[in-house]
């Protein structure tokens, strides 16, 4: 599976992304890159060299000659594998018209992961480095030969291993934050739409306290007739803003329970039912006041039209 794996990052060769007729294996790719990341923490770095070789190597272009910014390397969009045990690198270099054997010097943070243990080749010490890793030609090819008197070019890289990529963890609390995000502005959207209700609310109410302006002062101002108008309708306004903020209440608690359960986060279904829920609730509000303000003018037109 590992060549289908490369095959996806790296785009080549040709006939076997062909075959896989479109898959591109995204889950399983950040899975194992997550695993990498986290067993490279627990690596040791006893030995800073590793090798790897091939009897059909043929280094980029890039090796050869310095570009206009001074670098002199490549990126790997694939896994690396590489060992430890050098004998292994020039058993897989050895008989090839181009033997080739890279000496790779690894760093604090580009140790990538010892998985040796889960290797079926435990004796190989391999090594595997996550993609998007840079090597960068250190030195000038040499020529060596092996025991068992094969030839062998061995080039001498150093790695910088990818900084950016993140464990599927990380990636998933990213996922949260943004989420939440997302939450906390839709519903304080939704509240700075039921606020000028709540001021409805409490202009209805005075007028209803203080008996009516028409009643006492017999003043037929618009604002007057407007809150007239809408008498007999703050139960329902009281109600629906009541709603509005259970429902408000209700999406977010179900979204903060446990952090524990964040990985609900990276669920579409959850978004769009958020997404959706809140959004029904702003145009709701929006058709109300629609409608309280176009009764509210009808009435105020009608009041001030002559007979």
């Amino acid at each position: 599976m590992f060549m289908l794996y490369n095959a996806v990052l790296r785009k080549f060769p040709q006939k076997l992304i062909d075959m896989m007729k479109g898959t591109k294996y995204v889950t399983t790719v950040h899975c194992i890159n997550s695993g990498i990341i986290k067993l490279s923490l627990a690596t040791q770095l006893l030995l800073r060299n590793a090798w790897r070789g091939s009897n059909k190597m043929k280094l980029p272009l890039e090796f050869a000659a310095q570009d206009h910014l001074g670098r002199l390397g490549i990126v790997e969009m694939g896994f690396l594998s590489l060992t430890i045990d050098k004998r292994a690198a020039e058993g897989y270099a050895a008989g090839g018209v181009l033997s080739t054997v890279l000496k790779i010097t690894r760093g604090d943070r580009s140790s990538g992961a010892c998985i040796a243990p889960l290797s079926f080749y435990i004796e190989e010490e391999e090594v595997l480095i996550p993609p998007l890793a840079y090597l960068e030609r250190a030195g000038n090819p040499s020529v060596e030969f092996t025991a068992s008197g094969h030839v062998v070019n061995v080039v001498p890289v150093t790695i910088t291993v990818n900084q950016h990529s993140e464990t599927i963890d990380g990636l998933i609390e990213r996922r949260r934050f943004l989420h939440m995000g997302m939450v906390n502005n839709l519903i304080g959207e939704v509240e700075r739409e039921l606020q000028p209700l709540d001021l409805l609310i409490q202009t209805i109410n005075a007028s209803s306290a203080n008996g009516g302006s028409s009643a006492n002062g017999g003043s037929s101002a618009p604002d007057a007739s407007g809150i007239a108008a809408l008498k007999g309708t703050e139960s329902a306004l009281v109600i629906f803003c009541q709603s509005a903020r259970a429902k408000c209440k209700e999406v977010r608690h179900k979204h903060t329970q446990k952090k524990n359960d964040f990985i609900q986060f990276s669920h579409v279904e959850g978004g769009l039912y958020l997404f959706c829920s809140v959004c029904t609730f702003i145009c709701s509000v929006l058709s109300i006041k629609g409608n309280l303000l176009t009764k509210s003018r009808h009435q105020v037109v009608g009041e001030s039209s002559p007979n």
